[in-house]
């Protein structure tokens, strides 16, 4: 869908509480091992979103992305497709399959299809999306250029 503003947005709003919040958690073991994990993964996202449409965040998130992400960012930046792949693998939610397997034709893993399908889809629209900074550039280039030349 291609709505990465509005998910940079909601990951932003979203860690930013949880930072502020994060005193409350820390009684609970359980809980705060299990919100660390899930915040781990949404800061995966984020960095993941913000390869493919940079913008500015809140800068407490941003200091924290750059400090434990930087080094996969620059990877992704540089059209690692194997850095986008684990990315994606580590933090994508499980997906499940709209239709029930196939039991006469069973696999070993095909529990794992749903989310090699979603991997496939989002790689091909990784190959698309990274692209277009460079073409940005050249459009931006030849509009400054005068007709004459």
């Amino acid at each position: 869908m291609r709505r990465y503003q509005d998910a940079i947005r909601t990951f932003s709003n979203i860690l930013l509480y949880v930072q502020r919040t994060k005193q409350m958690f820390q009684s609970c073991t359980s809980l705060y091992d299990q919100i660390s994990k899930i915040n781990d993964k949404m800061y995966t996202l984020l960095a993941i979103c913000l390869v493919l449409h940079p913008m500015r965040i809140d800068e407490s998130v941003h200091s924290h992305l750059r400090e434990k992400y930087a080094d996969k960012q620059l990877r992704m930046q540089k059209c690692d497709l194997a850095e986008f792949e684990q990315c994606f693998s580590f933090a994508c939610p499980k997906f499940l399959s709209p239709v029930p397997p196939n039991y006469d034709a069973m696999t070993e893993n095909f529990h794992k299809e749903p989310c090699k399908i979603q991997l496939r889809v989002f790689l091909e629209e990784v190959k698309q999306q990274i692209q277009i900074p460079t073409i940005r550039s050249y459009l931006k280039l030849y509009t400054t250029l005068p007709i004459s030349k």
